[in-house]
């Protein structure tokens, strides 16, 4: 599976982004893609995609609240693993 994403601006100049994961929403019938720039780690981005892979901003602030526990909870179980994984680091 392609990890990158290809994003055009308004002017039609386009950028790389690494695909950080994507989700589907059984509730809303969305699936949204979570992306950051590999320059520029600290700023994560993300959008609605559609079947053929067309990108949508998100405009409803519920939808954004919702985008936000997504990623906490990705990020929350990111550091769970990296603890599980670390945890015995060093010791024989």
């Amino acid at each position: 599976m392609d990890q990158t994403i290809t994003v055009y601006d308004n002017d039609g100049q386009s950028k790389e982004f690494q695909i950080l994961f994507t989700y589907d929403d059984a509730d809303t019938k969305s699936s949204y893609v979570f992306y950051y720039d590999a320059q520029d780690e600290g700023q994560i981005f993300v959008s609605k995609y559609d079947e053929q892979g067309h990108l949508f901003p998100i405009e409803d602030p519920a939808e954004w609240d919702v985008a936000e526990e997504i990623l906490a909870s990705y990020d929350g179980h990111q550091d769970q693993s990296d603890r599980e994984v670390c945890e015995d680091c060093g010791e024989e």
